[in-house]
């Protein structure tokens, strides 16, 4: 994929951000494709951080490899597992069962030091830096209003919000997510190439009171991102190269794209390996405890896979937008469990503490807009944990 040298930065912006939707629409995209467009959205970034791998330690690898399920059974239909990978783009997959790599995979032209872009996974990153920065007494408790941190939201949609408001996508603000150009999420990817803070403080109406309906909404991930830099006094990626990357020992320089103004886009745009993906689920297989380190409290990993509340619980739930629960910007996919970090284009980082399993799996499927997809991966990985239950 090459653009003229003459062509403008908001012109470039544009195709970079189309691209996916017109192979879509055309029938024509392809994994590959689409992996590069991912690898190059930087280019609609105002700027890059990076957070660095300071002090590597790579996951040890099992004495034996795991051979994957031949089937599995999903729609009470039996499948195959090498078409559903085909199928799913599947770049990069890293399977690790009580500590230790069992299965690791690449494909078209990646491997285990690829960058690969997160796309929403990248809110439970953030999701865990709030936990850290409550625990370090940079914010109060998530019952604060975001407002305590962020001012300039006292006459935005968010004047009435929590921070828990906001890590359960529950603020209520009106927001259209589905990636179709001329929409919310649309215009939020572009101001990564301008100014975040003020984009979201053009959000101005509501939909539902904060605190009462869970509809996913990127925006209130992008709160929580000003709430932490406003907090800490710190970008998103100095922060979690000290609290997470360092003391886990990850092994990849992450990168973060940020604004003009060095804001990171809080609810999208980190840039890691599989394995070090795989690595963050372990800490919270591990009730945020890795490499002899209480990395992420203990009461957060618990809080964020919480559904208890009317509006998070899985199912049908008049009080939510979706079938599947939410915590705190984790999704639960029913009373089970397990749970994961969801992106789109299917990026998934899979937790089964009951089989001592974490899955890290980056994807560039054709039809990502497909919801039964992530319900597809769900019963692919729990085929995988049911070889593992004791």
């Amino acid at each position: 994929m090459s653009f003229r040298p003459a062509l403008s930065r908001q012109g470039l912006m544009y195709c970079i951000l189309a691209f996916p939707l017109c192979l879509f629409l055309s029938g024509c995209t392809s994994p590959p494709g689409t992996l590069l467009v991912f690898d190059n959205l930087h280019l609609i970034a105002g700027s890059v951080n990076t957070v660095e791998a300071n002090h590597p330690i790579d996951i040890p690898d099992a004495a034996e490899q795991y051979s994957l399920p031949m089937t599995y059974e999903f729609q009470s239909e039996i499948r195959e597992t090498p078409k559903f990978l085909t199928d799913s783009g599947t770049a990069g997959m890293v399977i690790v069962h009580k500590g230790k790599v069992i299965y690791e995979d690449y494909n078209y032209g990646k491997n285990r030091d690829s960058l690969f872009l997160l796309w929403s996974v990248t809110k439970s990153v953030t999701s865990a830096l709030v936990g850290i920065a409550i625990e370090e007494g940079y914010i109060n408790a998530v019952t604060d209003p975001v407002t305590d941190y962020v001012p300039s939201l006292a006459n935005t949609a968010y004047a009435n919000s929590t921070i828990e408001d906001v890590l359960e996508m529950a603020s209520g603000i009106k927001f259209n997510e589905t990636y179709l150009p001329g929409t919310d999420i649309f215009w939020l990817q572009l101001a990564i190439g301008g100014n975040l803070d003020k984009h979201i403080q053009g959000f101005k109406v509501s939909d539902h009171p904060s605190g009462t309906f869970n509809e996913y909404k990127s925006s209130d991930t992008q709160v929580l991102g000003m709430v932490l830099a406003q907090a800490t006094g710190q970008s998103l990626a100095a922060y979690l190269q000290t609290r997470v990357w360092d003391p886990a020992g990850m092994t990849g320089n992450a990168k973060w794209l940020a604004d003009r103004y060095g804001r990171e886009a809080a609810w999208c745009c980190l840039r890691a390996t599989v394995r070090d993906m795989a690595k963050f689920g372990l800490i919270y297989l591990n009730n945020g405890f890795y490499n002899n380190s209480q990395i992420v409290p203990e009461q957060w990993v618990a809080a964020s896979v919480d559904t208890s509340k009317p509006h998070l619980q899985p199912g049908d739930n008049p009080q939510s937008d979706d079938s599947w629960g939410y915590g705190y910007q984790w999704w639960v996919p029913d009373t089970g469990n397990d749970y994961s970090a969801v992106g789109v284009y299917n990026q998934f980082i899979y937790v089964n503490p009951d089989a001592d399993l974490v899955i890290a799996k980056t994807s560039g499927p054709p039809d990502y807009a497909e919801n039964w997809r992530e319900d597809e991966h769900i019963a692919f990985f729990r085929a995988i944990s049911k070889q593992f239950l004791d």
